[in-house]
């Protein structure tokens, strides 16, 4: 089954979401952005949420919001 892959990046935190296509929400991550590690750090929380804690989930789309 496909997902859609919603991120969410705050000043503070950084939240993760996977969900149907029906958008009924399946998974769910929230972390604290590291703010000295900048973009990097973001970038890295995110590769590894999305290969280490969800590698067996597919998406087609995804969205980004700041």
């Amino acid at each position: 089954m496909s997902h859609l892959l919603g991120i969410e990046i705050g000043g503070t935190k950084l939240q993760l979401v996977a969900a149907t296509d029906s958008l009924q929400i399946t998974h769910h991550k929230r972390l604290t952005v590291t703010q000295s590690e900048g973009a990097q750090g973001i970038l890295r929380q995110i590769n590894e949420v999305l290969t280490e804690e969800w590698k067996d989930l597919s998406f087609s789309a995804a969205g980004v919001g700041f």
